[in-house]
């Protein structure tokens, strides 16, 4: 079986080296290299140009490099579909530029593709943390079955599993003429995270879904300009998303409505962590654009049944029940005491530190635990020591 890599590149010129790198080490004989880089302005297509061109690559591999000049709008749909009109082998896979491919999970995964009749293949894959330079696994790590053999093989219980995962494109293989037959591209607009409808669209239409519980690829987080990065800005897509998502499932069993509905809540409880309060007036007025009152009763039901636990059910149903103005009521305290908890246990780790290293500074340490003044009092030993700890 050979495949078309679909490679999307814009502004990476840190990171697009060792991602083609990586990916010559996944490539084979045959195999189509399609890279469509988004109008960087950096030196992300020199970088391009150099890879392609090095002696790394097997013999007959077609390089087809696309080159858009000017960035298109929104996020990587436009240039995603562009590297699907190019595709010309039996299977699909694509790469996000700045990331790097695991070459024994690529292989592995495409092994069990091309031996089976799957219409989609979902991998693992890992993150990567800029910030910290560690790697772990993603949110969804914990919908894998400990046991290969538990996997579904049962149509409805591979759909619900593939739904519930997160829906990034780069995990998986695609049969290309299936993508084709059912007319599969992403999203196009001013927008970003054209990703999830893309999933909902192609796993709703799969007859076939696999899995494959093997590391294909690390995904970086937290680098500067990322789409993840802007403080929330991009966020209200995921309102018009869902829209879309409803289109495709209201013909669908009501388990596909409540699991749509529990994938906006999902993706709000990550949003609603990160979103800066610039942000947050705008997202809001497009959250109670989709929380209807149409709507209400059935959000309100799960709220009380299944997000009752969870913040996010309670940042919901104020929503529900005071509109834009009710979330940013309930969202602003909710915040501030989720970023206190976070610099509280900041504090008190470094407190611990001083405990540890001074005995000196334990007496100011125990009143600083105790009242403010204490903790001033802390902060102006510290100044006065000429050995203060760091």
């Amino acid at each position: 079986m050979q495949v078309s890599f679909i490679v999307t590149s814009y502004n990476i010129e840190a990171y697009i080296e060792q991602c083609l790198e990586s990916l010559a080490n996944c490539t084979r004989e045959g195999d189509q290299i399609i890279v469509v880089d988004d109008g960087s302005r950096d030196q992300t297509v020199v970088k391009i140009k150099e890879v392609l061109e090095r002696d790394i690559w097997p013999s007959d591999v077609e390089m087809t490099p696309v080159y858009l000049g000017t960035n298109t709008p929104g996020g990587v749909g436009i240039g995603a579909n562009i590297g699907l009109s190019h595709v010309r082998r039996e299977a699909v896979f694509f790469v996000d530029g700045d990331d790097w491919l695991s070459p024994q999970g690529v292989n592995s995964a495409r092994e069990v593709f091309s031996t089976r009749q799957h219409d989609i293949l979902l991998a693992n894959y890992k993150v990567f943390d800029e910030a910290s330079q560690q790697a772990r696994w993603p949110s969804d790590a914990r919908f894998w079955p400990q046991q290969a053999a538990d996997l579904p093989t049962e149509h409805d219980a591979a759909l619900s599993l593939a739904l519930a995962m997160n829906t990034v494109p780069w995990r998986k293989f695609y049969r290309s003429s299936w993508l084709k037959a059912h007319g599969l591209r992403f999203p196009e607009g001013d927008f970003f995270y054209e990703d999830n409808p893309f999933h909902w669209s192609c796993c709703l239409r799969a007859k076939r879904i696999g899995f494959l519980d093997v590391c294909v690829a690390h995904h970086r987080l937290n680098r500067a300009g990322q789409t993840m990065s802007d403080g929330g800005a991009g966020f209200a897509a995921i309102f018009e998303h869902y829209e879309t998502i409803l289109a495709d499932v209201s013909d669908l069993a009501p388990e596909r409505l409540e699991q749509a509905d529990l994938w906006l809540a999902t993706n709000m409880s990550w949003q609603m962590e990160r979103i800066s309060a610039q942000s947050m007036p705008r997202y809001a007025h497009h959250a109670a654009g989709a929380f209807g009152a149409e709507r209400a009763e059935r959000w309100q039901l799960l709220c009380d049944e299944v997000l009752a636990e969870r913040e996010i059910g309670y940042l919901i149903s104020a929503l529900l029940k005071g509109g834009a103005q009710g979330l940013l009521q309930a969202w602003m305290p909710w915040q501030m005491l989720r970023r206190f908890e976070q610099h509280s246990v900041a504090v008190n780790r470094r407190l611990c530190q001083l405990e540890a290293q001074s005995a000196e500074a334990l007496p100011f340490v125990r009143d600083a635990r105790n009242s403010a003044l204490g903790a001033r009092n802390l902060v102006e030993f510290l100044l006065l020591r000429e050995d203060a700890p760091a």
